[in-house]
């Protein structure tokens, strides 16, 4: 029987590794993937600024979700 652990590194928009803080065992808050940004962190430029339905930037560089500060993980 062969026992591994795979290890995955998480960074943010910025490809920053992303701190986790240790919660207690009667804290019962869980990770969660954005359900804004899908847990890519980020999300299209204007997506804040929406009129109507449109987008209200001419800019196509992605800007940091607001959900997740940009990690991709909301806690809940």
């Amino acid at each position: 029987m062969n026992n591994s652990v795979n290890f995955v590194r998480i960074t943010d928009s910025d490809g920053n590794p992303v701190k986790f803080e240790r919660y207690d065992c009667d804290n019962e808050k869980q990770p969660y993937c954005c359900p804004v940004c899908g847990g890519n962190g980020l999300v299209p430029n204007g997506f804040y600024r929406q009129v109507g339905g449109k987008w209200m930037s001419t800019s196509l560089e992605p800007e940091k979700c607001r959900s997740c500060n940009g990690t991709g993980i909301v806690w809940g």
